[in-house]
């Protein structure tokens, strides 16, 4: 029950409404630190039927704009969901017409609060999809410090998770996979055990 819980908060933290328009769409996301995370981020986009072009920017405010196609409307959510997926969820997105007027602007969604009885030995490992190079790890990691736990957390650049050794006791688990959101890495597993 409670895995069917996390899948539920994880997808309201980054899901836009269905909406677009003739035009493109700018989303900002949370992380994106080099060459190799704008062009996961490109590709991933591109590979939308209705995406003419797609340009990704990194640094301390990245975002992936797209442009679409002649004669085809954006469709936000799909965009979402696929830079979901590649690993960059959005925190922001802004959608215009072929003329430059702004359609539609929507921030990223809130979850209800999810709680657990957190034991000695528990351990949260949440699983991302983009974790490219030390710089991904290193953003990665400092979002989860932000949780109390019984020690830092350890980030698998390979295996792309990071485990967090939460402190005994009630623990909001939303709060770490909002800190999490918030730094760009948007979870798409997360196992508790313990």
């Amino acid at each position: 029950m409670l895995s069917k819980s996390l899948l539920g908060l994880a997808l309201c933290l980054a899901t836009v409404q269905a909406w677009g328009a003739e035009g493109g769409a700018v989303a900002k996301v949370g992380h994106m630190c080099c060459g190799s995370c704008t062009s996961s981020a490109e590709a991933a986009v591109k590979a939308l039927p209705w995406v003419a072009s797609a340009k990704a920017t990194a640094g301390p405010n990245p975002t992936v704009e797209v442009t679409a196609k002649p004669g085809t409307s954006v469709d936000a959510r799909a965009l979402s969901d696929r830079l979901t997926k590649a690993g960059f969820s959005p925190t922001e997105m802004t959608v215009t017409a072929e003329d430059g007027t702004v359609v539609k602007t929507e921030a990223g969604l809130q979850g209800p609060d999810i709680t657990l009885d957190a034991g000695p030995r528990t351990t949260i490992v949440a699983t991302v999809g983009h974790l490219c190079c030390g710089g991904c790890a290193g953003a990665l990691k400092a979002a989860a410090a932000r949780f109390p736990s019984r020690g830092a957390p350890q980030v698998d650049q390979t295996a792309k998770t990071v485990t967090v050794l939460p402190k005994p006791g009630k623990v909001s688990l939303s709060s770490l996979l909002a800190a999490l959101h918030a730094a760009g890495f948007q979870p798409l597993k997360v196992a508790v055990r313990g």
